[in-house]
Parts: structure tokens; C-alpha cells; sequence
């Protein structure tokens, strides 16, 4: 029994792992930079204007549901994602709803928590989207970040060597 639920898993994660789904946007994906009321507070490296956090910033998108890691904590939501008509497969652009989103509270020092404050203030505006590719690019009225697709790490965790 055990080994057909871990086919079926493993064609779920096959499937999934190109980035494209049902909604298109489903992924791992890690912030390149990010905006609120024209002012940098995300970068690649982590630390924007701000200050703060060096830690790389994740949006994990799966159908209705968005996990990932902040600048300070750990984040998680729901999310409602509808594709624009006419939209292809190269360029998608679509719509998003956040619903009741939450994190952990763990204070990572002044500059990293106001980081974090900015990062969520900007994420809970965004309520459009565009994927091109590999970037795709959440946008709100005073908000903009631009995520990258995580490439899919070399040695899985399942695939760790035993030891005797």
C-alpha cells in the first residue's frame, strides 16, 4: 500500500515541479526586489533601504494556499488566484485575492522587523499579477514585488544517503 501512495506522490511533485499548474503560478519562488509607496524594502540579498534582514525572502505558492519565509518568520495564507482571459502560456497575468493570512512572531531586531512589516504590507496589496517565464511580478497600488522560480535543489531530501 505504501508504495502506490508514493508514486502517486512523486507524479504530484513531477508534475508540479516545472512551476506551471492548474492556476500557472504554482512554485517555489524567491523575491529579487521589492517596492511599497515607491520606497526599496526588498532586494535579493534581503535588506532594502530598510536595513535588516539578510535572509533570502520565499512566496511557496500551491493552488489556494501561499506559504514562505519572510525577512524575520515564517508566513502562510490563502489565496485566491484567477487567470486573466486571453492570457497565454508565456506571459499569464491574473488576478489574486489574499484571504486570512499569518506568521509566527519572532522578533529578528528592529530593522529586520520593520523589513518584515513592509514586506507583508506590500504583499497583502498586491491583487495582480504577471508571470513571463521565470520572474513573476506582484502588483498593488502602492506595491510591487518581483519573485524569481527557485530552481528545484540538486539531492532531494528523500534521497539522503542512509548511514549504517
Amino acid at each position: 500500500m505504501r508504495r502506490p501512495l508514493l508514486a502517486i506522490a512523486m507524479i504530484g511533485l513531477m508534475a508540479s515541479a516545472c512551476g506551471y499548474s492548474s492556476n500557472g503560478i504554482n512554485g517555489e519562488w524567491r523575491l529579487v526586489e521589492g517596492t511599497l509607496q515607491g520606497e526599496q524594502i526588498l532586494t535579493e540579498s534581503g535588506a532594502g533601504d530598510m536595513g535588516g534582514s539578510s535572509r533570502e525572502v520565499t512566496l511557496l505558492l500551491q493552488d489556494d494556499e501561499a506559504n514562505g519565509r519572510g525577512p524575520c518568520n515564517l508566513y502562510g495564507g490563502r489565496l485566491e488566484v484567477n487567470v486573466r482571459e486571453g492570457s497565454g502560456f508565456a506571459v499569464l497575468e491574473f488576478g489574486i485575492d489574499w484571504g486570512d493570512v499569518f506568521s509566527n512572531l519572532s522578533s529578528c531586531g528592529h530593522e529586520a522587523d520593520d523589513t518584515e512589516s513592509a514586506y507583508f504590507e506590500a504583499l497583502l496589496q498586491t491583487d495582480q499579477g504577471r508571470r513571463d517565464g521565470d520572474v513573476m511580478t506582484l502588483l498593488g497600488s502602492d506595491a510591487r514585488l518581483e519573485f524569481e522560480l527557485a530552481p528545484r535543489p540538486l539531492e532531494e531530501p528523500w534521497r539522503q544517503q542512509r548511514t549504517s
